[in-house]
């Protein structure tokens, strides 16, 4: 009688492992997700403040020098 007692504690033991498991399955997937959409979102800023900089520099340039940056004159490639 004591061993039965003892394997149905085991059992719900192991039972209760399982879940727990399970559990810690479905919040690591979770936890990849949540990283996955904030390298996206930094990625994001990172290229709007590179444009932002970029037509900053653009417009001192063409205030300095008088003309517009985007003018044939300024083309690089001829």
């Amino acid at each position: 009688m004591m061993l039965s007692a003892l394997e149905d504690e085991s059992k719900k033991a192991h039972d209760k492992v399982a879940i727990e498991q399970d559990k810690m399955g479905e919040a690591m997937k979770e936890r990849k997700i949540q990283e996955k959409l904030e390298g996206t979102d930094f990625n994001g800023f990172v290229e709007k403040s590179h444009t932002r900089k970029t037509a900053m520099v653009d417009e001192l340039v063409a205030y300095k020098y008088g003309s517009d940056v985007n003018s044939e004159k300024w083309r690089v490639d001829g």
